[in-house]
């Protein structure tokens, strides 16, 4: 594989007789995009063929009962993937203990016959939370040539959505149990703040506006000044973001478990950092009292003219 000489060849004789003379560079890129998608299209279909041969055993372990399944047939199936529709071939196995039906090959790669690839969804979720899904229906498909509809975007966000609920509700779980955690920070900074965002309703219907709550756990480090009147260069690093649209007490559950899994009861010094708000004070008050509290330097500063007008009558003091 390392030997490129009589692949670059292939490419060479391709692009002659093909009698290609682009009008730009954006040609050629777009060309060779076309043409690694069908390539990748080919490769993956030929991959899933070999592998499906090394699952066309007289006999399966049924993973029910535990007993011997018998093969049946081959059966085809189809996926979404990043090269296209792709259709392959895979064993299935009957068992006649419990009468389950059983192809070790789509469980084995995680295969979901007529649906979007593990793959393809995670980058369709990815971009379907940045943007409204018909956007990023169009964006993905400019990006990836892939044509995903809005409503496959919004049920690839949907589906991580739900895996995430899923992983707090076990971090919150474990939290609960008191489960310890090794991580012993010596300094942990914990953010939260909370935004309006206007979300989605039935046709026809007012899209209702609610509040978006973020919470993040990170540490920071930075540069002493190198002149008397000079100012430290701190950078925040290791971020993990929590939102959620949600009562406050429940994000508080969210953001204190994700804490807990963070190391927040163990650090030497726990720092939180807020915009002044009530709600936020008390959620940090109810689960993390021994914490330093923080007025963000943006929202801070924005009490000193005020302060000062009520300080000062004399404009030049």
């Amino acid at each position: 594989m390392n030997n490129h000489s009589g692949f670059e060849e292939l490419m060479r004789e391709w692009i002659f007789e093909e009698g290609m003379q682009p009008a730009s560079l954006s040609e050629m890129e777009q060309t060779i995009r076309a043409s690694m998608k069908q390539v990748g299209h080919v490769f993956l279909k030929l991959w899933l063929e070999l592998v499906s041969e090394t699952y066309t055993a007289s006999e399966w372990d049924c993973p029910q009962c535990a007993e011997k399944m018998r093969y049946e047939r081959q059966r085809e199936a189809s996926i979404r993937s990043l090269f296209g529709k792709v259709n392959y071939q895979r064993a299935v196995y009957v068992c006649d203990t419990c009468g389950n039906r059983h192809t070790a090959m789509d469980e084995d790669l995680g295969l979901r016959p007529n649906e979007m690839s593990a793959e393809l969804e995670r980058l369709a979720a990815q971009v379907g939370v940045q943007m409204p899904f018909a956007r990023a229906s169009a964006l993905f498909e400019e990006l990836t040539l892939v044509s995903l509809s809005d409503q496959s975007i919004d049920k690839a966000a949907r589906a991580y959505g739900e895996e995430v609920a899923v992983y707090e509700q076990e971090q919150f779980q474990s939290a609960c149990e008191g489960e310890d955690t090794t991580v012993v920070p010596l300094r942990l900074y914990g953010s939260i703040d909370g935004g309006r965002v206007q979300t989605r309703a039935p046709k026809g219907e007012i899209q209702p506006w609610r509040e978006l709550k973020v919470g993040a756990w990170y540490q920071a480090r930075g540069e002493p000044p190198k002149s008397p009147d000079g100012q430290w260069a701190i950078q925040a690093y290791d971020i993990a973001y929590h939102a959620d649209i949600c009562a406050a007490e429940d994000f508080g559950e969210i953001f204190w478990a994700a804490g807990v899994a963070r190391g927040a009861e163990n650090a030497v010094e726990l720092i939180m950092i807020g915009d002044g708000a009530r709600w936020i004070w008390d959620l940090v008050d109810l689960h993390f009292p021994h914490a330093i509290q923080i007025i963000d330097w943006f929202h801070a500063r924005e009490y000193l003219m005020p302060v000062a007008k009520q300080a000062f009558t004399d404009k030049q003091q």
